[in-house]
């Protein structure tokens, strides 16, 4: 069996510059993909056109992770079989869509896919293009073409957002939880777990590439205190998120956060963070914690 139909949905917000940049990578890929399509908020979130960027579908909706990727699910064409997500900020190895394909068409069990990162800049404050571009152009040019291999590890949970890829025909009618508003924390875990009920999910080491990690238009660092209690409690109860990672997950950001907060990283709004924590907390204490509440911080 063959797989050779595959889309790329980028959701993305205020980025234009890095969007564009991940536009052109994606015109270098050994296999095509046969539809490309960015969510966007706005005409400014697009970035300006050159012959170096491979067409694109324009979608303009509603601000947020799981809507503007929903959007991108729901124009897929008919004929695409495997779909990859992947982060405004991922420069992805000029194979990653023709591995995507053939480790699908390797294992029928799988539904869907995350990719090995080589590099990821959220815990270093970021990669520049032209480290991510010269880190992954060392990697390709240490493999022959295509890998042939295709090794696998099998068994996980939830996949990782910034480079994730499923069977479109696994996905069905099941969608990004609207419930996880603006950055969607751990909108990844949620929707590949409930693909997953469909089969395996794994991780593809042929599907390779580097997250930049770039910091600029992500969530303040309030809102995302808050969303690291609520997004993981809210998944536990929905079943979607182990209770026990669920709350290993909260007292590890937590606590981050409250020892860094002393000397932060420069990147990183670490006392934001502890309020949103603490404004969560109390939340729950009475009764009204939601992932929802972020839109009004």
């Amino acid at each position: 069996m063959s797989i050779s139909k595959a889309a790329v949905v980028v959701a993305t917000c205020g980025r234009p510059d890095v969007v564009g940049q991940l536009m052109e990578d994606l015109n270098r890929q050994t296999l095509l993909p046969c539809q490309v399509i960015l969510s966007v908020v706005s005409k400014e979130d697009v970035p300006e056109r050159n012959d170096r960027q491979i067409d694109y579908e324009l979608i303009i909706g509603q601000k947020g992770t799981c809507i503007q990727r929903n959007a991108g699910i729901d124009s897929l064409r008919e004929d695409v079989e495997v779909v990859l997500f992947l982060d405004d900020d991922y420069v992805p190895s000029r194979h990653a869509v023709e591995n995507v394909c053939a480790t699908f068409a390797r294992y029928p069990d799988v539904v869907g896919v995350e990719g090995s990162v080589l590099a990821d800049g959220v815990t270093r404050g970021g990669y520049s293009y032209e480290d991510s571009r010269r880190i992954v152009d060392d990697y390709d040019a240490a493999q022959d073409s295509v890998q042939s291999s295709l090794p696998i590890t099998t068994g996980l949970q939830g996949l990782y957002g910034c480079n994730m890829a499923f069977r479109t025909a696994a996905i069905g009618t099941t969608r990004f939880d609207l419930a996880l508003p603006l950055y969607g924390w751990q909108e990844d875990v949620d929707f590949s777990y409930r693909v997953g009920k469909q089969g395996q999910l794994a991780k593809a080491e042929a599907f390779t590439g580097v997250h930049r990690g770039v910091t600029g238009g992500r969530s303040p660092g309030v809102r995302l205190g808050y969303s690291q209690i609520a997004n993981p409690f809210y998944l536990s109860r929905k079943g979607t998120m182990n209770r026990k990672a669920a709350y290993t997950l909260i007292l590890r950001n937590m606590l981050a956060n409250h020892v860094k907060a002393f000397r932060p990283e420069a990147w990183i709004d670490r006392k934001g963070r502890v309020k949103g924590n603490w404004i969560a907390l109390i939340d729950a204490l009475k009764g009204r914690l939601s992932p929802m509440n972020i839109t009004s911080l």
